[in-house]
């Protein structure tokens, strides 16, 4: 089942006052599938949006409804871009790292890290926000960094999310350059 929600504005003049943060779950790839199908979503030409191009569009925003049902691929596209102009602005795990623990009043946070609340809903953990994040990442820091593979690996182990992009620097195989 798919549900759409809209706050009761009177329930959220009363939030607003205990000065909590309201977390919006992310959509899992089923559900948006589901939805797409549901609601017989179509592009800006008419063509439908398939389930294909929502798994396509999952890997880069993760479960985020607005960008994975956007119906112009214009708009995909730049939501896109705007992630990779955000990663190419990081250059090194210290970067990642102030980005990650501190940016979270950077309008571009959002679309590069999600905040998921810890058990008790009073904190949150950041994480990267999809895997296209990580690899975009991955590859920037192999680009950036003039270190051996297992430095840098190191150096993002500590880091929220870094040890996702670790990894994928050690899959990828990718020869990182040298001092």
């Amino acid at each position: 089942m798919v549900v759409f929600t809209s706050p009761n504005v009177r329930w959220m003049q009363i939030v607003r006052k205990d000065n909590c943060t309201l977390y919006m779950p992310l959509w899992t790839l089923s559900e948006l599938q589901e939805a797409a199908a549901k609601f017989d979503l179509k592009r800006s030409d008419g063509s439908d949006i398939t389930a294909n191009n929502i798994e396509e569009r999952y890997y880069a925003f993760c479960g985020v409804a607005r960008e994975c049902f956007l119906l112009e691929e214009d708009k995909v596209k730049e939501k896109r871009e705007d992630i990779i102009t955000v990663v190419a602005d990081i250059s090194s795990p210290r970067e990642l790292e102030d980005f990650v623990r501190k940016g979270k009043n950077l309008a571009s946070y959002h679309g590069v890290v999600h905040l998921i609340p810890e058990m008790n809903g009073r904190w949150d953990k950041p994480q990267l926000a999809s895997a296209f994040v990580v690899e975009k990442l991955g590859e920037r820091m192999l680009q950036a960094e003039k270190v051996d593979k297992e430095s840098l690996r190191r150096s993002l182990a500590d880091i929220p999310g870094g040890a996702a992009v670790a990894e994928w620097i050690v899959q990828a195989g990718m020869p990182c350059r040298q001092l």
